[in-house]
Parts: C-alpha cells; structure tokens; sequence
C-alpha cells in the first residue's frame, strides 16, 4: 500500500509544482492579423470558360433504382422536445 502512494506522490509533486511556476513557459505571441478580402455582389462572368474533354472511358454505371427494406427510424429532439 505505501508503495503505489510513494510512486503517486513522486510523479504528481514535481508536476503540481511545475504548474505552479510562471516563467518556465513563454506566453504565446498574437495572433497575425489577417487581411479580409473585399466582398462583391458581381457574379462571375464564365461565357468565356470552356470544358476541356479528357480522353479515356467513362468508368461510371448507373445502379438501378428499385424497391428494397431499408428503413429510417427516429426521432429529432431540441431542447429535449420532439419536433
């Protein structure tokens, strides 16, 4: 029994006391100002942007859609009230 207290009390007194002691760490330096970019309502004008076509098959399939017993249960709580 007085050994585990023995090895508690060597581990957590030499960290208590390092917490206790201010000028072992530097505060940290201001966070650099950053420059917002202007807002604009103007859309993009893309009429002059094209898609370039890229060689090669196209990988994709289409997955039929049919019926299946997938299900969703629940239900949507806020403030602990249902909705």
């Amino acid at each position: 029994m007085r050994r585990p207290f023995t090895l508690v009390t060597a581990v957590l007194v030499p960290l208590l006391l390092a917490g206790c002691v201010s000028s072992t760490i530097k505060p940290l330096p201001n966070p650099p100002k950053v420059k917002t970019p202007p807002t604009s309502s103007d859309v993009p004008d893309y009429s002059g942007t094209s898609i370039v076509p890229v060689k090669g098959a196209t990988t994709t399939s289409t997955i039929p859609i049919r019926s299946g017993s997938s299900s969703i249960h629940g239900r949507v709580l806020s403030g602990g009230v249902p909705l």
